[in-house]
């Protein structure tokens, strides 16, 4: 049983994983094994998970997103046709439309991006933990980074009078 690693959703933060796309995942036959929100800000965030299952992973992942980001859509749809709020979330984080040809309807694909996909079914957690602090990494990089700007900025605004 093959296992993978995956960055998914564009925008969607760990609680709206949980929610909106796990159980489809199950669906799929898929197994989450571990699970993380990465990225920084909430513009570039997304889950880092693990999972395993038969067959073609990224193509049952696909499948999956694909659901989740119809039903998503679908509750959206009802919500605000009863002039409810948002769900805080859309159908378009988890799936986007891809052109196929002109004489083609454009296919739908989940948004996600595969970190690697490998035949022993523990592969992927154990692997796990590396990526995350690495993209935990990052995500701490990037946020002293603007932590030093402003503070510069500071500096400057100070030493100016």
């Amino acid at each position: 049983m093959p296992s993978g690693n995956f960055l998914v959703g564009r925008n969607l933060g760990l609680e709206s994983f949980n929610e909106y796309v796990l159980n489809y995942l199950s669906q799929e036959g898929l197994s989450v094994h571990d699970k993380i929100s990465v990225g920084y800000q909430h513009d570039n965030r997304q889950v880092l998970v693990s999972i395993s299952g038969e067959g073609d992973l990224e193509l049952l992942l696909s499948s999956a997103l694909v659901h989740a980001g119809h039903d998503v859509d679908a509750k959206s749809e009802e919500l605000r046709s009863k002039g409810g709020a948002s769900l805080g979330v859309y159908g378009h984080q988890l799936y986007d439309s891809v052109f196929v040809g002109p004489d083609s309807p454009d296919a739908e694909k989940g948004r996600y991006e595969t970190i690697g996909v490998y035949q022993d079914p523990a592969a992927a957690s154990q692997i796990f933990l590396p990526l995350a602090q690495k993209y935990m990494v990052i995500n701490t990089q990037h946020e002293l980074s603007g932590l030093a700007e402003q503070f510069s900025s500071l500096a400057k605004r100070f030493s100016a009078k």
